[in-house]
């Protein structure tokens, strides 16, 4: 699992300075932050949110690389990384929609009065 910077005071100059160099980049990260377990863990819906653009892919590797951390896998671009995002996407879509299946056929406080 990877951490992520949840402000940038935490990140350093570095990461205060590639942030303030485009104005696009801090709304990206502060989403990504949005998108993040309690923790500050990278996890199942932040990588889905992630990798859903190249914009955000490159802003998360630009904020790892600049507190020292190492990029996953799959968030580098490469065809491995295209391959597993996509299998990672159609189980995240799936897993989603099965419980919003289940959730509406459960029958509702309304319909049990």
């Amino acid at each position: 699992m990877h951490t992520f910077p949840l402000t940038p005071d935490a990140g350093g100059e570095r990461l205060r300075a590639y942030l303030a160099a485009e104005p696009g980049r801090r709304a990206v990260y502060e989403s990504i932050v949005d998108h993040l377990n309690a923790d500050g863990i990278v996890g199942v819906l932040a990588r889905f949110y992630v990798m859903r653009s190249s914009y955000r892919r490159m802003v998360f590797r630009a904020v790892l690389a600049a507190v020292g951390q190492p990029i996953p896998s799959w968030a580098q671009e490469t065809p491995e990384a295209a391959a597993s995002n996509r299998l990672h996407l159609a189980r995240y879509r799936d897993a989603y929609n099965a419980v919003r299946i289940e959730r509406r056929a459960r029958p509702s406080a309304s319909t049990l009065a």
